[in-house]
């Protein structure tokens, strides 16, 4: 029988139009912030809370009612074989237009700095470049830390037997772990530490999601609009003070309490503004909403192809931007994305039920 101090397995499947347009506008920032912009102040306050906004929704969306076998197998379809498919096209294109016309500026042998470098980023599961291996695709660590978050979550609720104030426990020791770790001045491979530190948001999501709390606080306009100026009025300061952070390299800036405050209040921010706009319930929402991680993962392309054409059409285009540029390179990016996330959606199917497509499975997991 379920108790209070557990987690229920089983959630419902609920359209919430407002989920949609928080994910629709957190991978819209997610391009943005990717983008090499003068404001630096800018990419600070995004990176404060983009990726802590999709694990908690990652953790609002998540069902389990499968055995840890099952859900570790349904998990590595859905996350680690789009990893590798979406790695191998990214290198192909980065080998034959980036590699090879710009040769001069890679040192090594063309098969260490080519081949070696570019295979052993694949199999360490990380955003950015080590000693030993060259990252393609940054975007895609989060597959793989999504993927650690689950099998992690999983154990909790194995070792726990499902009891709340076990897995906050036992999520507290690990992020300390990783904090030592990283002040040793190590980094964990497979995007492990990256796993940890969001963690704590992925479980908040789940939280969330049984409590029922996010419907029934921001069904009312006036709530929604006085908690997106608290939110936002209350975290001005500690994200000037806390500066960046990045989950991705495991950085959480000055302060680790004031990056999960910030992580939070700029996360439900977004979701109150969403609730906001709940209103719009366009099928161009809900399809950016449902591909949200075909966007994520092919950006670094279309970015590349976007600058491409920027310059076919004679417009010039700065190594860093200001921000009319850069959010004039988000919407085509944007655009260029629309019908990759069709054709990739609609005839790449990952996992073995071919009624639903690969990003309709993601979201309801």
């Amino acid at each position: 029988m379920q108790t209070e101090a557990q987690i229920p397995l089983i959630t419902s499947k609920v359209r919430e139009f407002g989920i949609d347009n928080a994910k629709s506008i957190g991978i819209v920032l997610v391009v943005f912030e990717h983008l090499v912009l003068l404001e630096t102040k800018i990419t600070t306050f995004i990176y404060s809370f983009h990726m802590p906004l999709f694990f908690l929704i990652s953790g609002y969306l998540h069902k389990n009612s499968m055995s840890f076998k099952e859900a570790v197998k349904k998990d590595a379809q859905r996350l680690l074989i789009p990893y590798c498919y979406f790695y191998i096209i990214t290198f192909v294109y980065w080998f034959i237009v980036v590699f090879l016309r710009h040769r001069n500026e890679y040192h090594g042998s063309l098969l260490q700095e080519g081949i070696i470098k570019p295979f052993f980023g694949l199999l360490l599961g990380v955003g950015y470049d080590t000693s030993i291996s060259r990252s393609i695709n940054d975007p895609l660590w989060f597959l793989i830390a999504l993927f650690n978050i689950r099998i992690i979550y999983q154990c909790l609720l194995q070792i726990t037997k499902n009891k709340i104030e076990y897995i906050l426990l036992i999520t507290v020791l690990l992020v300390g772990i990783v904090m030592c770790i990283k002040y040793a001045g190590y980094d964990l491979w497979f995007s492990l530490d990256s796993a940890v530190l969001a963690l704590p948001f992925f479980i908040s999501g789940v939280l969330l999601k049984s409590s029922g709390i996010i419907v029934k606080l921001l069904k009312p306009k006036v709530v929604n609009f006085v908690l997106l100026l608290a939110f936002c009025l209350a975290t001005f300061y500690l994200v000037r003070y806390n500066g960046r952070s990045d989950i991705n390299a495991a950085i959480w800036g000055q302060n680790i309490f004031a990056f999960y405050i910030v992580g939070f209040s700029r996360t439900f921010m977004i979701i109150a503004l969403s609730s906001l706009l709940s209103f719009i319930k366009g099928k161009l929402i809900l399809f950016i909403a449902l591909n949200t991680l075909i966007l994520m993962s092919v950006q670094n392309v279309l970015i590349s192809i976007s600058s491409f054409l920027l310059k076919a059409l004679k417009i010039t285009q700065p190594i860093q931007l200001l921000l009319g540029q850069a959010v004039s390179v988000t919407v085509v990016v944007t655009l260029l994305a629309l019908p990759a996330m069709y054709f990739i959606d609609r005839y790449f199917i990952f996992n073995r039920c071919k009624k639903r497509p690969l990003m309709l499975l993601l979201y309801w997991s």
